[in-house]
C-alpha cells in the first residue's frame, strides 16, 4: 500500500503474486525502480510519500528465516528508491505481525 504525504492512502493497492521463497536481485531492482518513479508523485505540501508492504501466506504467524529475508531485503529496496517506509508486515493464517 501506498501513503501520499498528507498520510492518505493512495487509490491503488499493486498485489504481488507468485512471490519466490527468497528475494531475487532482479525483481528488487525493477520494484526500486517502480517506487523511485511514484515517489514523487505522492509528496504532498505535508511531506513525502511512504509505502507499508505486507508479505502474505498461509500457515502460522511465526516469522520464518525467508520471511525476515525479504523483509531485510524489502527495507533496503525502499531505501534505495528514495521512498520512506512506515512497516514491513506479514499477513498469515495467524493473524498480521509487524516484521520490520
Amino acid at each position: 500500500m501506498l501513503v501520499d504525504g498528507d498520510g492518505r492512502q493512495a487509490p491503488v493497492v499493486m498485489p504481488v503474486s507468485a512471490v519466490p521463497r527468497r528475494p531475487v536481485p532482479r525483481l528488487l531492482d525493477g520494484l526500486a525502480e517502480m517506487l523511485r518513479g511514484l515517489a514523487a508523485d505522492l509528496t504532498t505540501d505535508l511531506g513525502p510519500g511512504s509505502a507499508i508492504l505486507t508479505l502474505e501466506r498461509r500457515g502460522a504467524d511465526v516469522i520464518l528465516p525467508h520471511d525476515r529475508a525479504w523483509a531485510d531485503a524489502l527495507v533496503l529496496t525502499c531505501a534505495r528508491a528514495g521512498l520512506g517506509l512506515r512497516g514491513v508486515f506479514l499477513s498469515s493464517d495467524g493473524g498480521v505481525r509487524r516484521i520490520a
